[in-house]
């Protein structure tokens, strides 16, 4: 099992080989990693677990130097969703709301950053999105498994409580599949974590003057996101990562990490 490392000048994540005494060890953790679908959160790929993203490179700079060494292991939700609830000693991400009831999870006493959603359009659509009644009457693509605040009330079928139908839905299975569908016109509007969706623009290939990038927060409030982690953790390991986080913080490391990942390009014009 690979032990990630951070050095921090270089943003470079490396990976070592643990032996068998150190995964048996008190002072290792497991790094819970959703793969393929949150990018530019996390970012996996065959080889590599840790291959980069927001939240890695951040847990990496916090338990750089410490007595604690990570144990990265990728994998989609539902499997995720169970090591949450049978292991005791592991660290992630998420928000408060995000998790099933019946999951033990603590966070960071500080966010890492804001979770906030855009809205996507071709052009020729000439859509301008102000309030949830500029949506009403469109088809909206959304992604398969997340639900959207702001919006579930509206949906035709919503993944958390009931809909009016006012918005009809389809849904992707990944950001890339949705702002392809948008291509091809099986909706008009794609709603989604801007992050997440200005990484896979270019891979959709889909040009800036094609499309209108704007801020859905008017709609879909945006929400604090923090490092999450087992309730079982001992207190050494909170204490760190709330002290790693405001040094990070306050030296301008992190604003660097998000703005190194981060799309910033709306048009609301």
């Amino acid at each position: 099992m690979p032990i990630l490392k951070y050095r921090a000048l270089s943003f470079v994540l490396i990976l070592h080989w643990a032996n068998s005494s150190l995964a048996e060890s008190d002072k290792s953790l497991t790094y819970l990693i959703l793969s393929d679908t949150v990018e530019p959160l996390m970012i996996t790929n065959p080889e590599n677990p840790t291959a980069g993203g927001i939240i890695t490179e951040i847990i990496g700079i916090i338990f750089e130097d410490s007595d604690y060494k990570l144990m990265p292991l990728a994998m989609p939700w539902k499997r995720m969703a169970s090591e949450i609830r049978s292991r005791r000693n592991w660290v992630s991400f998420g928000f408060p709301g995000g998790f099933d009831p019946d999951m033990s999870v603590e966070f960071s006493k500080n966010p890492v950053l804001q979770f906030n959603h855009i809205a996507i359009t071709l052009r020729s659509n000439d859509i301008k999105i102000e309030s949830i009644e500029d949506v009403f009457g469109h088809t909206v693509i959304l992604i398969e498994n997340f639900h959207y605040p702001g919006l579930d009330p509206y949906l035709d079928s919503p993944i958390v409580g009931t809909g009016n139908g006012q918005i009809n839905t389809v849904r992707s299975f990944s950001p890339l599949e949705a702002l392809r569908m948008l291509q091809h016109q099986r909706g008009t509007i794609v709603f989604g974590y801007q992050a997440r969706m200005l990484y896979n623009f270019s891979a959709a290939g889909l040009k800036q003057e094609d499309v209108r990038i704007q801020s859905a927060s008017s709609i879909i409030p945006d929400r604090p996101l923090y490092i999450s982690y087992s309730p079982y953790v001992v207190d050494e390991v909170k204490v760190l990562i709330d002290d790693r986080l405001e040094q990070i913080s306050n030296d301008g490391r992190l604003a660097i990490i998000i703005d190194k990942y981060f799309g910033s390009k709306l048009d609301n014009d």
